[in-house]
């Protein structure tokens, strides 16, 4: 009985063109998926994960979510014990006429990882969340309180 080989003839070069095909693959979906990263927060106005203002997180956090956590952390009517001259005196912010301007705060802390191309944010996103990225605070002075 005689048996039939089949053979099926390939294309030179399909193998390459395959191999070339798979790590173009490799590259696009992690690229689409970083460059995704990036304009979904820009989209969502969040903060970028790991922004502090001194040691209130306001990471991942929106403008509201984020004016509200520095409201907690930074109370008007918090005790301010300044030392002069050997002697403390207790006071507040609000008594010198200091306040957080929380808008400049939250926009300051909502800028980190936005500037320059795509690239450049995501490299700064990626840094600050890994290695956390303190912005600070922005102040408010009535100088006719301060200067009284």
């Amino acid at each position: 009985m005689a048996q039939a080989n089949a053979h099926v003839p390939s294309r030179p070069g399909a193998a390459i063109v395959a191999v070339f095909a798979l790590c173009a693959l490799a590259v696009a979906v992690p690229l689409a998926a970083l460059v995704g990263l990036v304009t979904a927060y820009e989209r969502s106005g969040a903060i970028v994960p790991g922004v502090f203002v001194g040691s209130a997180h306001v990471g991942r956090l929106t403008a509201d979510a984020a004016a509200q956590q520095l409201a907690a952390a930074y109370p008007p009517d918090a005790p301010l014990s300044i030392h002069i001259a050997g002697e403390t005196h207790t006071l507040s912010l609000q008594d010198i006429g200091v306040q957080l301007d929380i808008p400049a705060t939250v926009e300051a802390a909502r800028r980190v990882g936005r500037g320059g191309p795509w690239p450049q944010q995501l490299g700064e996103r990626v840094r600050v969340a890994a290695s956390g990225f303190d912005v600070a605070p922005r102040w408010k002075v009535d100088r006719t309180r301060f200067d009284a």
